[in-house]
């Protein structure tokens, strides 16, 4: 299953723009400047039921009072397929805020897959590339408007479309299209009023829906839980999360990710 821009302003504009942009959007100055993890995941009942260790990563940076830019990806191993496959995939993008509550982030995906095959004597390998595109759409509604950054709760319905392909100059290419839907309720929990961070939790149940080329349709089901610990100013200090994905048949796959904020 499963994020470019030039500024000609200089930086003390750049800044300035920042400090009004945080009156527009919720999340304006409460996002990591850069988020790097690791993450397990594994599918029990597969074919091949070996573990997936990846290395995620997330850039997001201001860049005008409706723009921030993304940069996102990950780097890993996994032997689901009964091949050692090492990967890469990146997604740069842009996220839109339509308004103070409401952005919109399309993403173009490339990246490859180089299969092989550790346990065999002089195995040879191939590469498979990976492209794609996607848009979502976030709403966040605060359900507390009245109370502070630290306490405030939203409730974030959202929506994507995009598209998948896996090219393989040696085999068979396989490429789906996707749509799905999402709901996530984050709330703050705070400490002390004079505590060094406080922690923020979200909730979200998302549904996928994958076409492929021959009209074949899946439908996986994602819940996820996480929880951030996050400066007084909103920066991210470590965040843990916990999430499962089933097809409610032969498709389950539990994942666990760390990841640390600068």
């Amino acid at each position: 299953m499963a994020a470019l821009g030039i500024c000609v302003a200089g930086p003390a504009l750049l800044q300035g723009g920042a400090v009004e942009a945080a009156e527009k959007r919720p999340y304006a100055d409460h996002r990591p400047r850069f988020e790097i993890g690791i993450g397990y995941a594994h599918r029990p009942g597969a074919i091949h039921s070996a573990p997936e260790i990846s290395i995620p990563f997330r850039r997001e940076s201001f860049f005008s009072d409706s723009v921030d830019l993304v940069f996102e990806g990950w780097a890993g191993y996994s032997r689901h397929t009964g091949l050692d496959a090492f990967g890469l995939q990146i997604a740069p993008g842009f996220s839109y805020w339509l308004d103070s509550t409401t952005r919109i982030t399309p993403q173009i995906r490339f990246g490859f897959d180089y299969l092989t095959d550790l346990t065999a004597f002089q195995a040879s390998g191939k590469t498979v590339l990976i492209a794609g595109a996607d848009v979502r759409t976030e709403h966040f509604a605060s359900l507390h408007p009245d109370r502070p950054y630290e306490r405030q709760d939203f409730l974030i319905p959202g929506l994507k479309l995009g598209g998948l392909s896996r090219i393989d100059p040696k085999g068979s290419d396989y490429s789906y299209l996707m749509a799905g839907a999402s709901l996530a309720y984050e709330r703050g929990l705070p400490l002390a009023d004079d505590a060094p961070f406080h922690f923020r939790a979200k909730l979200m149940a998302e549904s996928e829906m994958q076409m492929n080329t021959e009209g074949t349709l899946d439908i996986y089901t994602t819940g996820l839980l996480e929880l951030r610990a996050v400066r007084p100013d909103g920066r991210l200090i470590a965040k843990g999360e916990i999430g499962v994905t089933s097809d409610f048949g032969d498709y389950n796959r539990i994942s666990v990710t760390f990841a640390r904020g600068f």
